[in-house]
């Protein structure tokens, strides 16, 4: 059994607000971004687990800040695309929405299942999927975009000296509807007031 607590240990804090939109320089001129040195492995048992051990993504970010990038993608170990640091991937490529599969070794987001749920019928006009995915099909995409329920939806550039696509239809769209969509999966007794961060406190 855990120890109980000590009586006069203090309480902490936990403080949330409403996300903030992603910088305008980001929607319009796009994320920079590196592929990482790093191998994500799908078969750990971590692999698209949400915790506060990630050396790894810490690594990614600082070989991206050496870069002079704003993030880095994951390959897996047989050279697929699986996710940025703390956002997942998706590409368009004519009618259809595509990101890499959990196999990939990827978080499931929250923004992520909304799109593979919702596109087609979100006036995207987009057939969604998740199938595997190459540094060739990024390179050939028509816009590429990541999404998070913290950042949004943002534009990506592949390579740090040349723009990908520009903030094409589909990511001003789908950025346009992430929030009220992010707002209406919060339950409402949990939902902050508007302007106002929430606090729960915890011992």
């Amino acid at each position: 059994r855990r120890p109980a607590a000590p009586a006069t240990a203090p309480p902490h804090w936990l403080e949330s607000g409403p996300p903030r939109p992603p910088p305008a320089p980001h929607l319009m001129d796009g994320v920079r971004v590196v592929m990482s040195a790093l191998r994500r492995d799908p078969s750990s048992p971590l692999s698209g687990v949400k915790t506060t051990s990630r050396a790894d993504t810490v690594f990614a970010r600082l070989e991206a800040e050496r870069a002079g990038a704003d993030d880095a993608l994951f390959l897996t170990l047989d050279g697929r695309l699986s996710e940025a640091t703390s956002s997942n991937f998706f590409l368009v490529r004519g009618d259809r929405l595509l990101t890499p599969p959990l196999t990939a070794g990827v978080l499931a987001g929250t923004t992520r299942t909304w799109l593979l749920e919702d596109a087609a019928v979100a006036g995207l006009g987009l057939r969604p999927g998740a199938v595997d995915l190459t540094r060739d099909d990024l390179a050939t995409a028509e816009e590429a975009f990541l999404s998070s329920s913290v950042a949004g939806i943002v534009p990506l550039r592949a390579r740090i000296a040349e723009r990908l696509s520009q903030s094409g239809p589909t990511v001003s769209e789908a950025s346009n509807r992430a929030p009220a969509m992010i707002a209406s999966a919060i339950e409402p007794n949990t939902r902050p007031s508007p302007g106002r961060p929430s606090r729960v406190m915890v011992r």
